[in-house]
């Protein structure tokens, strides 16, 4: 909430703006990457929450890597001098103009959740890097992401085989346990199914050596309670105990900028 005497400063501006707390989003990215760098995890900042360019290019600088979902979002951060190997293509259904994108900035890892993109990708971009998407049921999540994309865990070994005959490099797998969500459970959750799934692809004959995380990490909201540090203090200690040796990556998005950022409109 904006205080009176910041909100009085901005009448007769024209809307709708945004307006930046930089002090606090730099602090906010810079302790993330940091955070990241310190136990190994690969930080891509999911830009569909805000494309604005002061938060592209403060990640940029920290050496970030991006989650875009659009073939928009591959050429904008193209333009800004992104090299397609900082990105990953997380959309799970992929249009023509978005494998298109991919092709013109390099953009190699990806994520799947049906034999339908397999076929897509191989065509378009033979031998690149794919995680399939698992659907996690979280219905407590503000945003269920798994309505909409997502493949049941049964199937995931065997999408994934498919995918290495079609000769795609299948890496590993991805979730995302839906936005907002405050309680550990849905993660550790999907930790649990995740390793089960490297235990049988391994099996298989299949060694899967990657594991997306996603985003979903909470920001503060009027009545709800939760203890951030306490969260991320337990889904750290169940990837160190699970995936020890595991290439790890998250794609968090409001997470890194929801508390820097007001946007003002007017109400007619």
């Amino acid at each position: 909430m904006l205080s009176r005497q910041i909100a009085s400063k901005l009448r007769g501006y024209e809307t709708p703006f945004y307006l930046y707390d930089m002090a606090l989003l730099r602090q906010t990215l810079e302790s993330v990457v940091y955070e990241s760098k310190k136990y190994g995890y690969k930080v891509h900042y999911a830009i569909k929450a805000n494309p604005d360019r002061h938060i592209l290019e403060r990640m940029i600088s920290l050496g970030s890597s991006f989650d875009v979902a659009s073939d928009g979002e591959i050429r904008l951060l193209r333009d800004l001098g992104v090299p397609g190997s900082r990105m990953i293509y997380a959309n799970p259904v992929k249009p023509p103009r978005g494998l298109e994108a991919c092709r013109e900035a390099g953009v190699r890892a990806m994520t799947f959740d049906s034999a339908a993109e397999i076929a897509k990708i191989a065509v378009a971009l033979p031998g690149a890097t794919v995680l399939v998407r698992l659907c996690i049921d979280n219905r407590s999540a503000h945003v269920d992401l798994n309505r909409k994309f997502g493949c049941r865990p049964e199937q995931a070994v065997e999408l994934l085989l498919q995918a290495k005959a079609a000769g795609l490099d299948a890496a590993g797998i991805a979730f995302h346990v839906g936005s907002q969500t405050t309680q550990s459970d849905p993660y550790l959750r999907a930790l649990d199914t995740a390793r089960r799934l490297f235990d049988e692809a391994s099996a298989q004959g299949l060694p899967l050596r990657v594991l997306d995380i996603g985003g979903g990490l909470p920001i503060p909201e009027h009545h709800v309670a939760f203890n951030l540090e306490a969260l991320l203090e337990q889904i750290r200690a169940r990837l160190d105990e699970d995936f020890p040796h595991t290439e790890i990556w998250a794609e968090p998005g409001r997470y890194l900028c929801g508390t820097a950022v007001n946007l003002l409109t007017s109400v007619i």
